[in-house]
C-alpha cells in the first residue's frame, strides 16, 4: 500500500489471483502491515524488489503498524 509519506508492506504474503484470472470466490482475512517512511533506503529496496519479481517479499520481521481486514481469493478463474 503506497500513501503520500509511506509505504506498507503486509508482514505475511496475502493471497491473489494470477495475471490472466479473477477471484470467483474471496474470504475475509486480518492482515498486518508494516510501514516505512517513503525516503527510507528499506522501503525503496522493498517496493523495487516487489515490483521486479511480482512475488511475495519476505519483510523483515517487523511490529505491525496497523491491520487491515482484507478480502482474498480462496478461488481464482482464468478469463
Amino acid at each position: 500500500m503506497e500513501h503520500s509519506h509511506k509505504i506498507c508492506f503486509s508482514i505475511k504474503p496475502v493471497k491473489a489471483c494470477p495475471e490472466g484470472s479473477y477471484a470467483k470466490e474471496t474470504k475475509e482475512h486480518k492482515t498486518s502491515f508494516t510501514c516505512y517512511d517513503r525516503t527510507s533506503t528499506e522501503a525503496r529496496r522493498l517496493l523495487r524488489q516487489a515490483r521486479r519479481d511480482n512475488e511475495p517479499i519476505e519483510v523483515p520481521s517487523e511490529k505491525a503498524s496497523f491491520v487491515q481486514q482484507l478480502r482474498v481469493p480462496t478461488t481464482c478463474v482464468v478469463y
